[in-house]
């Protein structure tokens, strides 16, 4: 694969992961927590049982044994440690579903836990069970808290989070789409940055209440998912047409570092609304 081609994946992939996220808190019970970058990438508590939820979107990849292995790694090193038992989720798309032994201890040990490893030159046969000490019973009961829930493709998933924005806020699609998911989107991705697990905390109401600002915080990374002049066509159909026009004056106040030339910023503040000025800050 190319690096443009690996890049837009692996960006493709966190979009994926934060529209997860908006989902799963929009979704969430009133007096649930939803922590980002939590136990995985959203976990979700009522205060009694939690959900940690790893999301992964693998459009070119076919969810086989090794693949199923790197995921629930981590998952059974963390299900090893608790004394307090929680539920894992794999939510995610995947190029081809393949069904898995999830019932049945001794073959998820022996299909999906099973790799080799090279030692002094030799391909060694090893099992996760092994290496993290896990009996049986063990397996049984991970296996037991185990879910899957397969996803739609990029496209339609991230209409399902758009359209559950749309619901929330009980607005028009456009709105949703131009306006609520762009902040929401932001705000997921700053809350994936905090360094502390309080930090990171949100819940239903908050969502809705802090992405309310009029205010466009567009992420530079779906603006380059989408192009900037898609973004900006957007944007003008949204707010800009003459259907969005209001009876009232409107003053855009656009701020310049003061190298602008002056003919750049007339041929910015011309409109074809009567009622339309720009206020240039310089």
């Amino acid at each position: 694969m190319s690096k443009s081609r690996s890049a837009e994946a692996t960006i493709k992939g966190f979009i994926y992961q934060f529209d997860a996220s908006i989902r799963h808190i929009l979704e969430a019970g009133p007096n649930d927590q939803i922590t980002i970058e939590g136990i995985e990438d959203v976990d979700v508590s009522d205060g009694v049982s939690v959900k940690a939820i790893q999301c992964k979107y693998y459009e070119g990849t076919k969810l086989t044994n090794s693949v199923l292995r790197d995921i629930v790694e981590p998952m059974l090193k963390d299900d090893q440690a608790r004394t307090s038992k929680i539920t894992y989720f794999v939510y995610g798309y995947f190029k081809e579903k393949v069904d898995f032994p999830l019932k049945d201890a001794v073959k998820f040990r022996a299909e999906v836990l099973a790799y080799t490893k090279c030692e002094e030159e030799k391909r060694v046969s090893k099992n996760i069970a092994d290496d993290l000490g896990l009996s049986l019973l063990d397996i049984e009961g991970f296996l037991s808290r185990l879910k899957f829930d397969y996803t739609k493709k990029y496209d339609p998933h991230k209409e399902a989070v758009i359209d559950a924005l749309k619901q929330a806020k009980g607005c028009s699609i456009d709105e949703a789409k131009s306006l609520y998911y762009p902040n929401a989107f932001t705000l997921i991705s700053d809350l994936a940055t905090k360094p502390t697990a309080q930090e990171r905390n949100i819940t239903k109401a908050q969502l809705i209440n802090r992405i309310d600002s009029k205010r466009i915080i567009f992420h530079h990374w779906l603006l380059r998912e989408k192009d900037e002049d898609a973004y900006c066509r957007t944007m003008r159909r949204s707010f800009f047409t003459q259907t969005n026009v209001s009876p009232f004056a409107r003053f855009f106040s656009v701020e310049c570092l003061g190298s602008e030339p002056v003919h750049e910023l007339n041929a910015c503040s011309e409109s074809k609304s009567p009622l339309s000025y720009v206020s240039v800050a310089l």
